[in-house]
């Protein structure tokens, strides 16, 4: 956990907008004194047989007290009391339900066990990332096929690596993966699968054993003692 996992941060230029230059408006042409009084008596003439006909459709389309009285109430009412009845159809507010109360067990409980710098042959681990979820990837060594999920966020590296500073190596990923518990369920899962490889020797018998783990949704459900 020394290497800070880089940031790649990409930078787009802005280009500066293009100035469309105007050129010098052409003259308008002006027509004589005779045309431009004969624009000036037509808009006045238009412009009141336009407030005419603005007033008899004023007088002619006024509602009356029968008219509006349907919609009196309902102008009337407060917003929360006309659409409750709307409200009837809707699904109630799930929040509360997907807080998850079961008990569940931490990491430790499960017997996680933070991957060393050797494989069991004594050979360095060949870590390769082959699923991310979670904030994080599962990584899985080439060699020995253990695997570790470790955070690929830098928020999340910095906080296991100060866990890891402060309640050591094995503590400190398993108070880490308490707040995952997707990642902490999978690992929990996998690891235990490992150790059963090195007991199981038949591998039908095997394969029951992973479909029967890895089907089970609440591997961590902390029994009632």
């Amino acid at each position: 956990m020394d290497n800070t996992l880089p940031m790649a941060r990409s930078k787009r230029k802005r280009g500066r907008p293009s100035v469309l230059l105007v050129g010098s408006r052409p003259r308008l042409s002006q027509g004589p004194p005779s045309s431009r009084n004969k624009r000036k008596k037509t808009a006045s003439t238009n412009k009141k047989a336009k407030g005419r006909a603005i007033e008899d459709i004023t007088t002619e389309s006024s509602p009356g007290a029968e008219v509006e009285a349907p919609h009196a109430d309902a102008a009337g009412r407060p917003k929360s009391k006309r659409h409750r009845r709307h409200d009837k159809g809707r699904k109630p507010d799930r929040g509360v339900e997907r807080n998850d109360t079961t008990p569940r067990r931490s990491a430790a409980d499960l017997g996680i066990e933070w991957i060393t710098a050797l494989c069991p042959d004594g050979q360095p681990h060949y870590l390769i990332a082959n699923h991310t979820f979670d904030g994080g990837s599962l990584f899985k060594c080439s060699r020995c096929l253990k695997h570790i999920w470790l955070p690929t966020m830098l928020g999340g590296a910095t906080e296991l690596e100060q866990l890891i500073k402060y309640l050591g190596t094995q503590r400190g990923y398993c108070k880490f993966l308490d707040k995952h518990r997707e990642a902490k369920v999978m690992v929990a899962k996998l690891q235990d699968l490992w150790y059963a490889r090195q007991e199981i020797g038949d591998d039908g018998k095997f394969a029951n054993l992973v479909i029967k783990i890895m089907e089970d949704k609440e591997y961590d459900r902390k029994e009632a003692s």
